[in-house]
């Protein structure tokens, strides 16, 4: 992850693709839609850069060659993302409670 890092703050943006998402979600009380954004980086767009380090390369080839950020970044700073949706979903169910 800190050869990444370093890679966007002094060659570029590794960002080579963005997937955009939406569900709707059924609740008891009402339906709601769930936007999602997938960044994706793109291993083969990277290797035409001759500056990238070998070893930011390899790494990122043996997690495929079209490779979620998210997930690089959740397993990098210990699962954020999961505690931050279960937060939204508990004060979603307590102003739900609260509305009702």
């Amino acid at each position: 992850m800190d050869g990444l890092r370093n890679y966007v703050q002094h060659r570029g943006f590794p960002i080579h693709i963005v997937w955009y998402g939406a569900r709707w979600m059924e609740s008891e009380s009402r339906r709601k839609n769930r936007f999602s954004l997938t960044p994706t980086i793109n291993v083969e767009d990277l290797e035409k850069d001759k500056k990238i380090k070998k070893p930011i390369l390899e790494e990122l080839k043996q997690l495929g060659m079209s490779v979620d950020l998210k997930e690089i970044v959740s397993n990098s700073v210990g699962r954020p993302f999961k505690c931050s949706d279960t937060a939204s979903h508990q004060l979603a169910r307590i102003c739900e409670e609260v509305l009702s």
